[in-house]
């Protein structure tokens, strides 16, 4: 999941028949998946719970802007806005297609510059959160294998079961995970479950999408989603507060200069 959130938009491809459906290949489900669901613009407000093993409970609010350049590619900034110690803390990703990573800067205000992510640090985690700096990058399907593997049924849903694998020397060498696999719902092609699995084969983590909106036409989003490590027993809890599909953004929102100073 590149979870975080979050974050993509719309271009349906239609399936004609059930049984064509059927027969599709992984990389085509997930294909259809990240196309169903893309919009040109997006702003969301999100309220972030983590929760320790022992039930203690910490809270944050974030914000989120993606925008959709006209190579179809995305540029997302992602910023905290409570509580003060880590208030204007963010996050930009620049997506760039084919087999190249995706660009990534960090910005501490307490230092007061930006900081290039470099791709061996991906495996990193986000700001004491259960999710890497990885899973804040879009789904390179360029350099994964999507193998789909028996279908399952979640929570009363009918899913295929995609598992995703890297493919290339280099996304084995720096992903932090040896598979992922992906449950898919039939009906809306939205991902509603993910799990994460290390190097040697062992389950470490979980993301569960428990509700989810129908946001325009054939377009989902998750409105609360959790990812639980399951070794440290923590849970990371993403609440949608509120949505914007329809303000437009600009490119120029998405700068490091930008990242720095706020929209």
């Amino acid at each position: 999941m590149k979870t975080f959130i979050s974050i993509t938009a719309g271009v349906l491809m239609l399936i004609s028949t059930a049984s064509g459906a059927e027969e599709l290949t992984g990389r085509e489900i997930v294909d259809t998946q990240k196309k169903r669901h893309e919009l040109p613009f997006q702003t969301e407000t999100v309220q972030m719970v983590l929760t320790d093993k022992k039930g203690r409970t910490r809270e944050r609010t974030m914000q989120s802007w993606a925008y959709r350049q006209e190579s179809g590619l995305y540029k997302v900034m992602t910023k905290f806005l409570d509580p003060a110690d880590v208030r204007d803390v963010g996050v930009l990703n620049w997506e760039q297609g084919d087999d190249a990573d995706d660009d990534q800067w960090l910005y501490m205000p307490s230092a007061q510059k930006v900081k290039r992510i470099v791709s061996g640090a991906k495996k990193g985690k986000f700001m004491g959160t259960e999710l890497s700096y990885e899973d804040l990058r879009s789904e390179n399907l360029t350099v994964h294998d999507y193998n789909r593997i028996d279908d399952a049924t979640v929570d009363g849903h009918e899913c295929y079961v995609v598992e995703i694998v890297p493919s290339t020397a280099k996304e084995k060498k720096e992903s932090g995970y040896g598979k992922r696999i992906a449950y898919i719902r039939k009906d809306i092609f939205f991902i509603i479950k993910t799990e994460y699995f290390d190097k040697k084969d062992k389950h470490i983590k979980t993301l569960i999408i428990e509700s989810l909106e129908n946001v325009k036409g054939d377009v989902w989003r998750a409105t609360r989603s959790a990812i639980t490590d399951l070794s440290k027993e923590r849970t990371t809890t993403l609440i949608v507060q509120s949505r914007d599909l329809d303000t437009s953004l600009t490119e120029d929102m998405f700068t490091k200069r930008a990242l720095q100073i706020g929209q």
